[in-house]
C-alpha cells in the first residue's frame, strides 16, 4: 500500500514541478518525456484505486485527483486552468497521503 502512496508522491511532485519550471522558462523537456510523467502520475492513481482498499471517503479523495489530472489536457498548456487543475490534483493527493498518515507510518 505505501509503495504506491510514496510514489505516487514523488511522481506528481517531480511533474507538478517540472510544469512550474517549464512555465517559468527555466528547463526544457520534450513533449514525450511530460507525455510520460504525466501519464505516471494517472496510472499510479488508477493502480490506488484498484490495489488499494480505502474507505469511499478516500476512494472519492483519490478519485477527485484523478479528474483533475484527466481534465488537465482540456486547458491551454500553462494557462490558468492547466495551474489550478494540476494544483487542485495535488491537493487532493496530499489529502489522501495525510488522511494514511498513522503514528509516522503510511
Amino acid at each position: 500500500m505505501e509503495i504506491l502512496l510514496i510514489s505516487g508522491l514523488l511522481i506528481f511532485s517531480v511533474n507538478y514541478i517540472t510544469g512550474w519550471l517549464l512555465y517559468a522558462g527555466k528547463i526544457s523537456i520534450g513533449k514525450k518525456i511530460h507525455q510520460i510523467m504525466f501519464m505516471s502520475v494517472i496510472l499510479n492513481l488508477i493502480f490506488i484505486l484498484i490495489f488499494i482498499k480505502l474507505p469511499f471517503y478516500e476512494k472519492i479523495i483519490c478519485a477527485l485527483s484523478l479528474l483533475m489530472m484527466a481534465i488537465l489536457p482540456f486547458g491551454k498548456k500553462g494557462g490558468r486552468f492547466h495551474i489550478i487543475a494540476s494544483s487542485a490534483g495535488i491537493i487532493f493527493f496530499i489529502i489522501l497521503l495525510m488522511m494514511n498518515y498513522k503514528n509516522g507510518e503510511l
